[in-house]
């Protein structure tokens, strides 16, 4: 896995000029004051990744999970429909949130991912926010492909606009596991 260090804010970035990438069978953990997963480029593809936690499960904490930053961030795919290759990603321990799509960031597919603490049993691995959307529109969660999303700290999908930021609307959350989050 990729294991943070003291001081390092980003452990695996996709800027600019980096449209097209995959991410697979990866585990990104102990970004304690950073980001596991940066990404202001489109039409990536993330699957199987261990986010917060070690590829043997334990839970190492993040500040945040994935972050989906800037217009440019468009039509990434997180998780998936068909895990005949590649499994879901389980995004934990995250506590800031585990996924975070914001600033413009659209049309991205968040499907078939754990966020949270899926067995109910282990709370180090709740994220603060299971997912949160901040100044970003038309991104679909769970819609073709059901997220689990339970036992976080804060809200299981929270969606918002601050007062100078892009609107948060035509998000769809729809089709998706969503219980047990202390926040609602």
């Amino acid at each position: 896995g990729i294991r943070g260090m003291a001081g390092v804010k980003r452990g695996l970035t996709f800027g600019k000029g980096t449209d097209g990438s995959s991410v697979t069978d990866v585990a990104m953990y102990g970004y304690t004051d950073g980001i596991a997963l940066w990404m202001t480029s489109g039409e990536n593809v993330v699957q199987n990744a261990y986010v917060g936690m070690t590829d043997r499960g334990e839970a190492v904490a993040n500040r945040l999970g994935l972050v989906l930053s800037s217009a440019r961030a468009v039509n990434n795919l997180i998780g998936g429909t068909d895990f005949d290759e590649n499994g879901p990603n389980q995004f934990v321990a995250n506590r800031a949130a585990g996924v975070f799509i914001v600033n413009g960031a659209s049309g991205n597919r968040i499907y078939g991912n754990i966020i949270g603490d899926d067995s109910g049993t282990k709370p180090e691995r709740a994220n603060g926010d299971g997912v949160r959307i901040k100044n970003a529109t038309g991104n679909f969660i769970g819609s073709a492909s059901a997220n689990t999303i339970v036992a976080n700290h804060e809200s299981g999908v929270l969606v918002y606009r601050s007062n100078a930021g892009t609107m948060a609307t035509a998000n769809r959350i729809e089709n998706n596991l969503i219980r047990d989050n202390k926040g609602g």
